[in-house]
């Protein structure tokens, strides 16, 4: 197999690190990092009639079925209270299955070049999938002080675990309803009481795109004279697809 040639194989999480680990001995971890932006567009709540005072989850990211998003619309449309919302941003091969969605609550948004301002006027960042490596949509929903709604596959957990010190959300089993059900229904009990400047300082020091260049400029260095060949695993299905 030609990675085992390379010199050091870098995992974007803790979770590719152990799958790969039973194959390749040249592995270290260093965790995806995202920049924070605050140079945000024009997008507000009120441009999309939600009340300043609703509960606004979102989803960011391909509309496939590894991302069970179909799945978690249909259950927002049975489950979702009044003063609830979903916005949904992004395409995929899956998009026209989102027709048989009727609900004023679920807005599907297609894909979003800053989907920033979405998420600054959200409050709860929702995942369903089935896998991930270290998914960035939900690295990038805690800088802005966001909840996590999630569901609990390992990179999704590592996240939680590597956030234990501060209250960053509910997991729920994968497609799972009631699940799903229980986990909501202890977000709307907490929303309103987080501290979103914390949940925002400890996603800055711990995923922050600084911390993950440091991290790859402290390889290079200590590695400069012996370090000939790289290669980083980012991606699920880059993992997935090793053979021996």
């Amino acid at each position: 197999m030609c990675v085992k040639k390379i010199d050091i194989c870098v995992c974007c999480s803790k979770y590719i690190y152990n799958d790969l680990s039973k194959k390749l001995e040249n592995l270290i971890i260093i965790r995806n990092g995202v920049e924070y932006k605050v140079d945000y567009h024009n997008v507000s709540r009120e441009s999309l009639n939600i009340s300043s005072d609703a509960l606004v989850y979102i989803y960011v990211g391909k509309l496939i079925s590894r991302k069970n998003v179909l799945w978690l619309a249909k259950q927002f449309e049975n489950y979702h209270n009044q003063d609830e919302y979903l916005l949904i941003l992004g395409n995929g091969s899956e998009v026209n299955m989102f027709d048989s969605i009727n609900d004023n609550h679920i807005r599907l948004c297609g894909f979003i070049d800053t989907p920033e301002a979405y998420l600054e006027i959200s409050d709860v960042y929702v995942s369903a999938s089935l896998a991930e490596g270290l998914s960035l949509s939900v690295l990038e929903a805690l800088p802005f002080g966001m909840l996590l709604l999630l569901s609990d596959i390992p990179s999704h957990r590592e996240v939680f675990q590597l956030c234990e010190e501060v209250y960053i959300g509910e997991m729920f089993r994968c497609a799972d309803t009631l699940s799903l059900k229980s986990a909501l229904d202890v977000i709307r009990k907490r929303y309103r009481y987080i501290d979103r400047n914390e949940i925002k300082q400890h996603a800055q020091n711990i995923f922050s795109a600084t911390t993950m260049a440091g991290a790859y400029q402290d390889l290079y260095l200590s590695e400069s004279k012996d370090l000939k060949s790289i290669h980083v695993f980012n991606r699920l299905e880059i993992s997935f697809g090793i053979k021996n």
